[in-house]
């Protein structure tokens, strides 16, 4: 939900604030678009921290070719 808001006037414009995400059913590639999304957008800038809670409830596929949500994390870390 909250990339859906990006480029309209109902994202808010926080400055140094805690951003808790967390998603159920999304697979680590979409994850990473959406985190993808808001790193460009400079969503993930503007947080003093960004907290990740859980990501479950997903099933990995042979479409996923082991791509898992550890990846997704350790490659946002060396762009934030």
């Amino acid at each position: 939900m909250l990339c859906s808001l990006v480029g309209t006037p109902y994202l808010p414009q926080i400055q140094g604030g805690v951003l808790f995400l967390e998603d159920v059913g999304e697979h680590p590639c979409r994850v990473d678009r959406l985190l993808t999304q808001l790193l460009h957008a400079g969503v993930l800038a503007r947080q003093k921290a960004v907290v990740l809670g859980q990501f479950n409830e997903y099933k990995l596929t042979p479409h996923d070719k082991g791509f898992k949500l550890q990846s997704v994390v350790d490659g946002l870390r060396t762009q934030i």
